[in-house]
Parts: C-alpha cells; structure tokens; sequence
C-alpha cells in the first residue's frame, strides 16, 4: 500500500471550503509582472512601437494604465495594492525599482532582462516564498550594458551583467537578514511575530544608533574641552 501523505498546513488551505469566489489564501500571491514597460499592453504610440514609446528609461517617469511590475513584487488578485522593493546602494542615479534590461531593437539576440534574480521556492498558497536578487554595490552599469550590447551583432554571444565586472569584488548585499520581516497587514503585525519584528529592529537598528549618537556626544564634548584649554 502506498505511504499515507502526512497533512500540513498547507493541505489544509489548499482544501479550505469557503464558498467565497476568491479563497482567502488565494487573494495573495506573486502576481506582479517583472515587467510592464515596452509592451503592448502599455503601448499608446500612433504607429504601434511599444519598444520606443515605453522603455525602461521612461518607466520611473510614467504611470502605468494596465498594470504594475516589481522587483519580488505581491499584490491582491485584482492588483489594487501592490508591495515591491526599492532599493539604492548609493551609488545609482535612480532607485531599484524594477528589472533592467535590453528592448527588442537594443539586444542583439532581441530583448533581454540584465539582472542576477532567482525564484527559490513558494508554496502553492503563497503563504512562503523565497527570492534571492543580487544588486551590486557599485554603481549599476546601465549605460556599460547598452553600449556594449549595441556594439556586438547577431552571431556574437550576449553581454550579461556579470560580465560588466560588477561582481568581481565580491561586494553585493548578500540575502543575511538579521532584522525579522515585518507581516503584512495591520492585524498581523499587533501578534507575536510583529512583536519579534519589533525586538529586531530596536536590536539591529535603534540601538546601534544610539550607540553611535552617544560616542559622537562624547567625542564631541571631549574635543571642545581640550580646545579650551
């Protein structure tokens, strides 16, 4: 006889026999697009160019009218509220707000995302899911990536973000997270994992500033009394 399949948590809610249209655990999930410039769907141009009337050099600029995209991007099914990152190292001209990449006419073997993002593992519900992006520290190489690209033609290989050398060093933000992600919602984060969320961030954030703020003090103090004398 074949083995009993032991039931989890997650059996249980793929079962839930609510008669709502829409299950609870089904109104969340990973539904936001990686990218929602230079397509069609977002295309108003007169002669039908979504590449150039939308690309990704304009999407920070623009509103989309059909839909969104995101970096690790969840929303509700109808995407009426939409949670993504946004990141800046510091060095960029412009935040991490989307994946870059090549339009149609700019790769050489057609269009192209120059990013390193991996999907790891989700559950069928959403309830866990797992995404791994690398942004370097160093300055995002846009333009190094479209210049390169123009340059080489239909038979030669595709230049990827790694070859840029933005990784060489070794120094991108790695996925260590010492500080708990905070639930989401209202309700969520008044339990004892918003709690946790909490302890973290006065561990890792609040207390380290502290701390600093009180040795600038200090040193502050100590300089003006050694400047007096």
């Amino acid at each position: 006889m074949p083995a009993k399949t032991r039931v989890t948590a997650e059996h249980e809610r793929l079962a839930d026999p609510t008669q709502a249209i829409v299950p609870p655990w089904r109104r969340w999930g990973c539904y936001v697009t990686e990218r929602a410039w230079g397509t069609v769907r977002e295309d108003y141009s007169a002669n039908g160019d979504a590449w150039s009337f939308l690309p990704h050099d304009q999407a920070r600029s623009k509103a989309y009218r059909w839909g969104e995209d995101g970096i690790a991007g969840l929303c509700d099914r109808y995407q009426l509220l939409v949670f993504a990152l946004a990141l800046w190292n510091g060095r960029d001209p412009i935040l991490k707000e989307r994946l870059f990449g090549l339009s149609g006419p700019q790769g050489n073997h057609g269009e192209d995302v120059k990013e390193q993002y991996f999907y790891l593992d989700s559950t069928p519900t959403h309830s866990y899911m797992k995404f791994l992006y690398k942004y370097p520290q160093s300055a995002f190489p846009y333009a190094h990536l479209v210049e390169e690209t123009a340059r080489r033609g239909r038979t030669d290989p595709e230049f990827e973000l790694l070859d840029t050398g933005a990784f060489d060093n070794d120094r991108y933000f790695l996925p260590w997270r010492p500080v708990v992600v905070s639930p989401i919602g209202i309700r969520p984060f008044f339990s004892e994992w918003g709690l946790r969320v909490i302890e973290s961030e006065l561990l890792w954030i609040w207390l380290p500033c502290l701390i600093f703020i009180a040795v600038v003090g200090i040193a502050r103090r100590r300089i003006r009394h050694f400047s007096r004398r």
